[in-house]
């Protein structure tokens, strides 16, 4: 999965892009080598309100016809630079004022409005023939409404950080663990997303504690979300990530590597 935001240079709304943002070119060589290499490249573009300071001031307009257009327009022209992805990653993720608290303006959809958007995304990537994907904590406080209002389409990655252990019902790291299990109770298909953002045990035992907890038929693999930034003096964390995703796996889904 690949987040692309403001690092491309788009034709449709080249305003966003950050500075020494690739070309459309540039990128498309890169999404070539990848696909050389036998990796499928899917784009992320997370258009959570807590997210989204690459979209610059079409983020202080949430819920305007202008900032549905500009949606619309970017989920159409990343669609055709991957070439029809199998997966498009629409974020989605703490979109919540707790996760908003010491910002000094505040943005979050709710309930209706909220459904209403995340219903539009989802109709956009299926008209240009991907398959939604979304992050899945907002079922953590809101697990009914996420059941009723998130077809079984969507492929949801859950994120977890910490340590799996016995945590105190009702508590942060409770709910964010528990809700592997509750989206397989539900019949979702997951790509649960897991890091050494807080521990780098975290994909050691992600691996370990889904192996028993989600069906085979419904797992499509994991990612790991590494929180450093692309840069040569992040590299150690950037690699690091990598490779415990890849010891848990060779201990725990050794049938997935090739020989």
């Amino acid at each position: 999965t690949i987040e692309v935001g403001d690092g491309v240079l788009w034709d449709k709304h080249p305003e966003v892009a950050a500075p020494n943002a690739w070309s459309k070119n540039q990128f498309g060589d890169l999404l070539g080598k990848i696909r050389a290499a036998g990796i499928k490249p899917w784009p992320l573009v997370n258009f959570s309100a807590c997210h989204d300071t690459w979209i610059k001031d079409y983020r202080f307009k949430l819920c305007t016809p202008e900032y549905d257009k500009f949606v619309a327009d970017m989920i159409d022209e990343v669609s055709e630079v991957f070439d029809t992805p199998e997966q498009f990653h629409i974020g989605m993720d703490e979109e919540n004022y707790e996760n908003q608290v010491y910002r000094g303006f505040a943005r979050v959809r709710h309930k209706v409005l909220y459904w209403k958007f995340v219903h539009e995304l989802i109709e956009r990537c299926e008209k240009n023939g991907s398959r939604a994907a979304m992050y899945g904590d907002y079922c953590w406080d809101n697990p009914e409404e996420f059941v009723e209002n998130v077809p079984k389409s969507v492929l949801i990655s859950n994120w977890y950080y910490d340590h799996f252990k016995q945590w105190p019902e009702g508590s942060y790291n409770y709910k964010g663990q528990h809700a592997y299990e509750f989206l397989e109770k539900h019949g979702y298909d997951q790509l649960p997303t897991c890091s050494t953002w807080l521990t780098n045990s975290n994909p050691t035992e992600t691996l370990a504690n889904l192996k028993e907890t989600i069906s085979p038929e419904r797992l499509t693999g994991f990612q790991c979300a590494i929180w450093s930034e692309m840069c040569w003096e992040q590299e150690f964390y950037l690699k690091n990530d990598i490779q415990q995703l890849y010891l848990a796996r060779e201990k725990y889904y050794p049938e997935t590597l090739k020989d």
